[in-house]
């Protein structure tokens, strides 16, 4: 899993509209956003990574931390390509059942895109 990264998509309803992912990303704080990207690129890189999980067949967790704050991407990986599925910040550990399951549904309805283009 870890080293088998080439790029990172964001998860779109077409393959060519606008993805829902990439602005639930820009909806999270800026230090929210430099963590993920931090880690998204180790992850590209080959890094080990502790801060990335299985959350369920094929669908992956990435976690950063600022402060007590948590964000999360929840993406899959479509050969040597991480897709990112949905961004959101959560004020727990806990993941919760509503996230996984709008992964869930959008890895059985969407496309993924290069974003922005």
């Amino acid at each position: 899993m870890v080293g088998d990264c080439d790029d990172w998509l964001w998860w779109s309803t077409t393959a060519t509209g606008l993805p829902k992912s990439y602005p639930e990303f820009m909806k999270l704080n800026e230090a929210g956003q430099q963590a993920l990207l931090e880690q998204m690129d180790a992850f590209r890189r080959g890094e080990l990574l502790r801060s990335v999980s299985k959350i369920t067949k094929g669908i992956l967790e990435l976690r950063a931390n600022v402060g007590k704050n948590q964000f999360r991407i929840l993406f899959l990986m479509d050969r040597r390509v991480a897709v990112v599925l949905t961004a959101f910040a959560k004020k727990d550990q806990s993941l919760s059942k509503k996230d996984v399951e709008r992964a869930e549904s959008r890895v059985r309805t969407g496309h993924h895109i290069a974003w922005p283009q």
